[in-house]
């Protein structure tokens, strides 16, 4: 097993998972091997059972999951007869890899077939298919890559600017850092992009006490909207 504690990183010796509980308690077992193998100052944040889905059994995807707030876990878990994904962050894979329905892969992760995403209101081709900020202030915009030119320069990838460019069963969140599809909806640091008011989930603003749908709206980066409950 994989184990993280920050940039500390080593392997421990695989315990047996309960079946019941949360995934923390669940992982106990294993984490207290992490801890006992891996000497170091930092905590524990990180714990991986695979690196892609060629490491898992048939039907299984290797799947970025929540740990807890800080640590995060690799996993194989079981695909969903749906074809909807069942990763909370997204299916990790090499080439040819992916097992969730309708993606390839893209930068280590299972993303959704022929997406195409709106980049500050222009659709992305295939000579420049990737939408790209550049620095803390800097527009989106299409471009080949999304590499940061050196140590000093920062460079933030929009995957998508609505549901349509992610995997079934997830949705397109923004934070800081660009934007990405997963299962999992971040309420507390991201925000969920959208290209219409049917995009946003109705009950998205009922855990705010609020009985009205949220509507899509501009101002989270320049040229995307996300759902608001205002």
């Amino acid at each position: 097993m994989c184990c993280g504690f920050s940039s500390d990183y080593g392997c421990a010796p695989r315990v047996r998972a309960t079946v019941a509980g949360s995934v923390e308690q669940r992982l106990a077992a294993q984490i207290e091997s992490c801890k006992r193998a891996v000497r170091s100052e930092y905590s524990f944040d990180f714990l991986g059972t695979c690196d892609d889905s060629t490491d898992c059994p048939s039907g299984q995807a290797c799947c970025s999951q929540w740990l807890w707030s800080g640590a995060s876990l690799l996993e194989c878990i079981a695909v969903s007869p749906s074809g909807e994904s069942v990763c909370d962050y997204g299916e990790r894979c090499v080439a040819d890899s992916c097992v969730t329905r309708g993606t390839r892969c893209g930068d280590g992760e299972c993303r959704r077939t022929d997406a195409r995403v709106k980049c500050a209101g222009v659709v992305c081709g295939k000579d420049a298919p990737v939408c790209c900020q550049r620095g803390f202030e800097g527009k989106p915009a299409c471009e080949r890559d999304c590499k940061a030119a050196g140590e000093d320069s920062r460079a933030f990838e929009f995957v998508c600017s609505g549901p349509d460019g992610c995997p079934a069963g997830t949705t397109c969140q923004a934070g800081m850092f660009g934007s990405y599809c997963a299962r999992l909806v971040d309420t507390a640091n991201a925000v969920t992009l959208c290209e219409s008011d049917a995009d946003c989930p109705k009950d998205g603003c009922a855990r705010m006490g609020k009985s009205a749908p949220p509507v899509c709206k501009e101002g989270h980066s320049p040229g995307f909207a996300h759902c608001s409950c205002d």
